[in-house]
């Protein structure tokens, strides 16, 4: 079991770490300025970035650590793979094949990894097929991780898919309510710049979608309207202050994210009529936003909760629960390692 860990979430608009110590959970989400970040996950200076990751150590008293890491579905792909038996080597060699219509360029630009979910034998007690879960990502955006976390301090040790994270918090779920391993459910991750939907039964992966379609407008529409800065505009987007989420430019990037989000439970529905799904868990910086989450319980049948209900006890309440939920679970995942 991995020790001295934490969680790390870097989006477009906050950076998010997940923390035990001395058997105490600390969630701590700062926004990141409007150019730390180029919109698709990729920061733009690291150095500026380095030096941010060691004032919020210090702001925060968060000492040297080995860094478990989230990533979001444009950077990491993930996908159910059935092979024939074969060794290691054979595995290295096949598995960018099997990512050949998710990749773009040289496949030698990914790294790959798996882990192996099933391996039945036949009647003479050989394997007669791999089932596996495997991920692909670019070696620039590990380089790019490693580079920064080293910049401020940290050390990557592990990276994982959102899938694996989400997996890790819904297994908690199960852990709780043992009848929910056969239940069906949707967890959205409403992020700045899109959002993204992965369809589960009980803790299984069964597909994922990425929307272009973000909140985070939101900030630059009223930072306009009320002659603020972008700080200053993230808190009356979250707080709805004045009732500013009102107005109409508001109102239309709530109502589209809402409805390309229903569009995809709705295909989820219609292709997969043996699923019942039950509820969508929200999280990420949207899912802090009450009037989102409000247009958004209204524009689709499932019923919505915060994925905060499915955390433990401890961290349930905590106000950074459902932006810090990937860096929670990327450390959850680590740890039992």
């Amino acid at each position: 079991m991995a020790r001295n860990v934490i969680g790390v979430g870097f989006g477009n608009a906050y950076f998010k770490v997940a923390v035990r110590d001395k058997g105490v959970e600390h969630l701590y989400a700062e926004r990141l300025d409007a150019n730390m970040m180029d919109g698709m996950g990729h920061v733009t200076s690291r150095e500026a970035f380095g030096d941010f990751i060691k004032e919020f150590r210090s702001r925060h008293g968060i000492g040297a650590a080995d860094v478990a890491v989230a990533l979001n579905s444009r950077m990491a792909y993930f996908r159910h793979v059935s092979l024939p038996p074969m060794t290691v080597d054979e595995l290295d060699l096949n598995l960018p094949y099997e990512f050949r219509d998710y990749v773009e360029g040289d496949p030698q630009d990914y790294v790959y990894d798996y882990a192996v979910e099933d391996m039945p034998l036949g009647p003479d007690g050989e394997p007669t097929e791999l089932s596996l879960i495997a991920v692909a990502t670019r070696r620039d955006v590990i380089d790019e991780l490693e580079d920064v976390l080293t910049r401020g301090g940290l050390r990557l040790r592990y990276v994982f898919p959102s899938q694996v994270a989400h997996t890790r918090l819904l297994k908690r779920r199960i852990e709780d309510i043992p009848t929910e391993k056969d239940a069906d459910a949707i967890v959205i991750d409403l992020g700045s710049v899109s959002t993204e939907l992965g369809l589960y039964h009980g803790d299984i992966w069964q597909a994922s979608r990425v929307l272009d379609a973000g909140c985070g407008a939101l900030n630059e529409l009223v930072a306009e309207l009320k002659g603020v800065d972008y700080q200053t505009a993230d808190r009356y987007v979250i707080e709805n202050f004045e009732s500013v989420l009102d107005a109409k430019e508001c109102l239309t990037v709530l109502y589209r994210v809402a409805d390309e989000v229903s569009k995809v439970v709705n295909f989820y529905n219609y292709s997969n009529p043996d699923m019942n799904i039950r509820r969508m868990y929200l999280l990420g910086g949207g899912a802090q936003i009450d009037t989102l989450v409000d247009v958004l319980a209204g524009a689709v049948s499932v019923p919505t909760e915060s994925v905060a209900n499915i955390m433990p006890s401890t961290i349930r309440t905590d106000p950074y629960a459902v932006n810090c939920a990937l860096a929670y679970a990327a450390m959850l995942e680590a740890e039992a390692m």
